[in-house]
């Protein structure tokens, strides 16, 4: 699929539990894509200010809640950085777990998108909202995954 896109063209990646594995994420920055991939609950995970692996689906018990997580690490195995964001939609039988970029947030860009006295949106959105801004204004976007190393 990369090579059918024009050279220099931002992509934002969105995909389901299959595209999540750690090995996908390291082609995709590589690439350098952006992207939002889904987890398997039981996938673990460690916040970058702790030092205890959890099951990605632990974090919250019940639909209707959603937690950022912020930045931690995907399974014990790899121990790979990202964003971390989960998210149990009321009616669906578990919750989402994704591993996202905030690039627009550690920019300093989320008021161009979102509330300035405090975030309303979550980190997906502000993204593809930023995103959509940028494409009616005609303005260029420069996308690129960032290593928390």
């Amino acid at each position: 699929m990369r090579r059918l896109l024009p050279q220099g063209i931002a992509v934002l990646l969105v995909g389901d539990g299959e595209y999540g594995s750690v090995e996908v994420l390291r082609q995709l920055e590589a690439w350098p894509w952006a992207y939002v991939l889904r987890q398997k609950t039981s996938t673990h995970v460690c916040l970058a200010h702790a030092s205890v692996w959890r099951d990605f689906g632990s974090w919250i018990q019940r639909a209707g809640q959603s937690r950022w997580l912020g930045q931690g690490y995907l399974t014990e195995k790899d121990i790979y950085p990202v964003n971390l964001l989960i998210h149990w939609a009321i009616g669906e039988e578990e919750p989402w777990c994704l591993a996202i970029g905030a690039r627009t947030i550690r920019a300093g860009l989320r008021p161009l998108v979102d509330r300035k006295d405090r975030r309303d949106l979550s980190i997906f959105q502000i993204g593809l909202r930023f995103l959509e801004r940028q494409s009616i204004n005609d303005l260029s976007v420069q996308i690129l995954l960032c290593s928390y190393r």
